[in-house]
């Protein structure tokens, strides 16, 4: 009985784990924000976000984004879902690598957009 018990729940589980991966698929953002590796960011960059809930969601996007050098500091606004990079003076990133970012993060990008201010 304890076989058949742990043959069902690793089954159960085989297909929970093949139903996260799908929806992280979709979740990459691409299907909302395409894909376009030849655009490059720089300035300040406005990220529209799902997912953000908390202030461990906005410092856990700081650390990730502290360690790309072309990136000066980020500003994470939870209630706007949004996040605002601001790129080193002649720094860049590509639009594929900003989304990466955020998606393997477990986040959502809806968009992107030049800050205009």
């Amino acid at each position: 009985m304890k076989k058949l018990y742990t043959t069902i729940l690793t089954a159960i589980l085989m297909v929970n784990v093949a139903y996260a991966n799908e929806d992280h698929k979709h979740a990459e953002g691409y299907s909302v924000v395409e894909s376009n590796a030849e655009q490059m960011y720089s300035g300040d960059v406005n990220v529209h976000v799902t997912g953000l809930v908390c202030d461990f969601c906005a410092r856990a996007l700081e650390k990730v984004f502290s360690k790309q050098e072309s990136v000066k500091n980020i500003e994470v606004d939870l209630d706007n879902g949004l996040v605002r990079v601001h790129f080193k003076e002649g720094g860049s990133m590509a639009h594929d690598k900003l989304i990466s970012l955020i998606v393997d993060s477990g986040y959502n990008v809806e968009g992107i957009e030049k800050d205009a201010s």
